[in-house]
């Protein structure tokens, strides 16, 4: 039989392994999470940039230009699924509300997607009449 101190030992180590092989994928997200941030701030710095220069149709098409890549590596990456298919109706509103041909490459995805859902929140028609104290 195991004296307690040599179960107190074993449990400890254990302890001590577990936090040590958690700390990597901790680290690897956190330094992840780091790059898209500043990824994302440098881009978010360009636009203002460009706008603030009065270059906002070169903006305009750069990013139109980019659309179907970004649409290509998350259907590569990710696929459709309710994380990602506000992204895909975000991108086909897109086209649609700026009657822009919709890129060969990315057509069949738009097109495939099931029907976006209703974003309509039902009416409550008493809602501005006066509430009666009781």
């Amino acid at each position: 039989m195991i004296s307690k101190t040599k179960a107190v030992i074993i449990f400890l180590t254990g302890c001590l392994l577990g936090v040590l092989m958690s700390a990597a994928p901790l680290r690897q997200s956190a330094r992840i999470l780091r790059q898209n941030y500043v990824k994302d701030l440098l881009e978010q710095t360009n636009v203002a940039y460009m706008i603030a220069a009065g270059r906002s149709q070169e903006l305009l098409k750069n990013i139109e230009q980019s659309l179907p890549q970004y649409v290509l590596a998350l259907e590569r990456h990710w696929g459709q699924n309710k994380n990602t298919l506000p992204a895909y109706y975000f991108v086909q509103r897109f086209y649609k509300d700026n009657a822009i041909s919709v890129p060969n490459d990315i057509a069949n995805i738009l097109a495939s997607l099931p029907p976006r859902p209703s974003c309509k929140l039902p009416i409550d028609k008493d809602a501005n009449k006066p509430r009666q104290n009781k």
